[in-house]
C-alpha cells in the first residue's frame, strides 16, 4: 500500500504527526500556520492577495502557477492582472473559497474542477482586452457560437501569444476539413522535404477569430499576409515560372483595396463545396469504439474539448462520423478499434424493442445498454461516459477498491487535490431514487454463442442489481454474426417509455475474454416515441 512517505522518511514522518497531533491536543501554538486572514483575500492587495492562493497552488516548478507568473499576465507592471489585485483580478476577491478551499469555488472559475458561465468568464477577459484585440468580440461569430476566451487561450501558460503550430492545433479542433492547412500544407511538407522546410502559417493571418473571421476582412487590413509569407510579389515578377499575363494582375496588388483572393479563390483550402462531410453511418448502422482508459473526469478535465463540454457540449456535437478514429487514437494497442452494429428500435405490442446485431465471435462476452429519460444532465451530454470515472478498477485513480459505475450527481464532494469523493447521505441518496435520478444498465450476458443470463441495474452512486430484471432479453449466434434483442414493457418496472419524451441512451459490447473496460462503446444517441428529432424514431404500434 502506497502511503505517500518517502523512503526512509516514514518513522520521523509518522513522529512528526504524532508531535503535531499532541501539540493540537494540549494547545500550543504553531508558530506555521496561520488561518487566512479575511482581509487578505478581500482587500485587493496583490502582495497579500496572491501570497495566500499560492500558499495551496504552489505545486512545483511545472505548476501552471508559476507559469503564468512569468507570462505577460504575471509581471508586476500595473497594466497586468498581478501588477493590480493579484489572483483576484481574475478569479475574483473568493474570500469563502480562502477559507474553505476544497468545498466553494473561487468567485470566477476556469476549470476543471469549476467552471463558471461563459458569458462571467468572457467578462473578466474583456475588462482588459476589449479596448484592443476583443474590441468587436460580442458581433463576432465565435461569441455568437457562444465560446468563451478559454476555450481556446489557455492563460496558465508562460508564452501567451500562440504560435502558428499551436493556432493550427487549436482551430481544427472545431474547424476539421482545414486540419491539412494552406494548400493542404501537410502534404506539401511531406512532398517537398528536400526544398527545405514549408512555412507554417498562422490561421490569424488570414482570419480574425475575436471578429469576423471571413478571410477578406483581415487580408485587407494586413496586406495579404497569410499569401506573402510564402509568396514574394516582387520576386514573382521577375520569375520565367510565372506568365506575364499573370504578373499583369498582380500590379493590382498595388491598390490598398485589392487582396490575393479577389482572384485566387478556394486556394487556401479546400472549396466548400468539394469538403466532404463527416461520414455519418446509415441510419441503422453505429460505430463502437475502444475507450481505452478515457473516462468522465478525464473528459471534464485533460480533453482538449473539456471547456466546452463543462458549458454545455456534448460528445456527439464534436465526434459524431470519427469513432472509427477515436478508437485508434483512444486504444493504439488494441487489434480491433472499433466494430460496427446494427441497431433497431420498434415499438412492438406495447414493448420497446431495441435490437443489436454484430459480426463476432460466439465467445463474446456481453452486450449491454445504458439508459435515461432526463434525469442526469451530464448522461443527456456524456452518455456512458457520466457513470465512468478515473477511481474505477482499471483507471488511474483507483486504489485496489472494488468501485462500481456511479453518477457524479450522487456526490456531494467531486474529488480533487486533498480531498476525497463524499457521497450524499442515505437518505438524500434514496429520495434520489424515488424521484427517478438514476439510469438503467440493461446486460445480456453471453456463452458460447448463447444467452447465458440477462441482468439489468440501476446506477445512481454505485451500479445496483435490481431484485428482477425490467427488461427480457434473447440471442442468436449464426453465420458468424450476433442477434442480441432487448424488449422493455412501456409502463413496466423501471423507468416508463412515453411518447413525446426524448431518451438518451448508449450501446457496449465486450468481446471475447473482456470485462470492464476492455470493450467497444458508442456516443450517447437519442429516442422516443412519437418523435422526429430525435437518432432513432421509434416506429410501431
Amino acid at each position: 500500500m502506497r502511503t505517500g512517505y518517502k523512503k526512509g522518511e516514514g518513522i520521523m514522518a509518522a513522529s512528526g504527526k504524532r508531535w503535531l497531533l499532541l501539540m493540537l491536543l494540549i494547545g500550543l501554538p504553531l508558530a506555521t500556520w496561520a488561518a487566512p486572514k479575511t482581509g487578505d483575500a478581500v482587500s485587493g492587495d496583490s502582495s497579500n492577495g496572491s501570497a495566500l492562493c499560492s500558499s495551496c497552488h504552489q505545486l512545483g516548478e511545472d505548476s501552471p502557477v508559476h507559469a503564468m507568473l512569468n507570462s505577460v499576465h504575471g509581471k508586476p507592471s500595473p497594466d497586468s492582472p498581478m501588477g493590480q489585485k493579484g489572483c483576484a483580478q481574475c478569479h475574483g476577491p473568493s474570500q469563502q473559497h480562502a477559507q474553505s478551499p476544497t468545498r466553494n469555488k473561487p468567485e470566477v472559475s476556469f476549470g476543471p474542477t469549476w467552471s463558471d458561465s461563459v458569458a462571467q468568464q468572457n467578462q473578466v477577459c474583456q475588462a482588459c482586452h476589449e479596448s484592443n484585440a476583443t474590441r468587436h468580440w460580442s458581433s463576432g461569430l465565435h461569441a455568437r457560437e457562444n465560446l468563451s476566451c478559454v476555450t481556446c487561450h489557455n492563460l496558465h501558460t508562460e508564452a501567451t501569444a500562440m504560435t502558428a503550430a499551436q493556432q493550427t492545433a487549436t482551430c481544427t479542433q472545431c474547424h476539421r476539413p482545414q486540419r491539412d492547412g494552406i494548400h493542404h500544407l501537410g502534404q506539401a511538407k511531406a512532398q517537398h522535404k528536400s526544398k527545405g522546410a514549408v512555412q507554417e502559417v498562422a490561421c490569424s493571418s488570414c482570419h480574425n477569430p475575436h471578429d469576423n473571421p471571413k478571410p477578406v476582412v483581415t487580408l485587407l487590413a494586413n496586406r495579404s499576409e497569410g499569401c506573402r509569407s510564402c509568396h514574394d510579389l516582387k520576386a514573382m515578377q521577375s520569375s520565367a515560372n510565372v506568365s506575364e499575363k499573370a504578373k499583369t494582375y498582380h500590379k493590382a496588388m498595388a491598390s490598398l483595396d485589392r487582396t490575393c483572393i479577389d482572384c485566387h479563390r478556394s486556394v487556401a483550402h479546400v472549396a466548400l463545396d468539394q469538403i466532404e462531410p463527416p461520414q455519418v453511418d446509415a441510419p441503422d448502422l453505429i460505430t463502437l469504439f475502444a475507450p481505452g482508459t478515457a473516462n468522465f473526469d478525464w473528459i471534464r478535465t485533460d480533453h482538449p474539448g473539456a471547456q466546452p463540454f463543462r458549458q454545455g457540449r456534448n460528445c456527439a456535437q464534436c465526434h459524431a462520423g470519427e469513432q472509427a478514429a477515436m478508437g485508434k487514437t483512444l486504444a493504439p494497442n488494441r487489434t480491433q478499434s472499433s466494430i460496427g452494429a446494427r441497431l433497431t428500435l420498434a415499438l412492438v405490442k406495447n414493448q420497446l424493442q431495441v435490437t443489436v446485431r454484430w459480426r463476432g465471435t460466439p465467445q463474446d462476452n456481453s452486450v449491454a445498454l445504458m439508459l435515461d429519460d432526463g434525469s442526469d444532465e451530464q448522461f443527456q451530454r456524456a452518455g456512458c461516459w457520466a457513470a465512468c470515472h478515473n477511481d474505477l478498477p482499471g483507471q488511474d485513480k483507483n486504489r485496489g477498491k472494488a468501485i462500481t459505475k456511479y453518477l457524479g450527481a450522487s456526490l456531494k464532494q467531486q474529488r480533487s487535490v486533498g480531498r476525497y469523493a463524499v457521497y450524499h447521505d442515505d437518505a438524500t441518496l434514496e429520495a434520489m431514487l424515488e424521484q427517478g435520478h438514476y439510469v438503467e444498465l440493461w446486460r445480456a450476458r453471453l456463452q458460447n454463442g448463447k444467452l447465458a443470463q440477462t441482468q439489468t441495474y440501476h446506477v445512481l452512486s454505485a451500479r445496483a442489481a435490481d431484485a428482477q430484471a425490467i427488461v427480457q432479453a434473447s440471442a442468436d449466434y449464426q453465420d458468424g454474426q450476433w442477434t442480441v434483442v432487448f424488449r422493455k414493457p412501456l409502463n413496466g418496472p423501471g423507468k416508463a417509455i412515453r411518447p413525446g419524451q426524448e431518451y438518451t441512451f448508449g450501446i457496449a459490447i465486450h468481446g471475447a475474454g473482456e470485462e470492464k473496460s476492455g470493450h467497444w462503446v458508442s456516443l450517447p444517441m437519442t429516442f422516443g416515441l412519437q418523435m422526429d428529432d430525435v437518432d432513432f424514431p421509434v416506429q410501431g404500434r
